[in-house]
């Protein structure tokens, strides 16, 4: 995974990782092109499940999806 790859560069991650905020949701990022082999199929599914749930706000950046997949959104 990344922070193994991250850790045989030398670059320390510990503080780069964001610290639960009391009061404030957790923030899931998507980053990445809107295609299947990305995963963007399986973080949408993960955030349909948590809809409405206060705590938790996912966010998805990346290239423009198609007109069908803002439809599926």
């Amino acid at each position: 995974g990344t922070p193994d790859i991250l850790e045989r560069r030398c670059v320390d991650i510990d503080d780069k990782i964001s610290k639960p905020r009391p009061g404030q949701p957790l923030r899931v990022l998507f980053a990445g092109r809107f295609e299947a082999r990305k995963g963007h199929d399986l973080a949408l599914a993960v955030a349909e499940r948590f809809r409405g749930d206060a705590r938790i706000r996912f966010e998805f950046v990346g290239a423009t999806p198609s007109a069908a997949l803002l439809e599926q959104m």
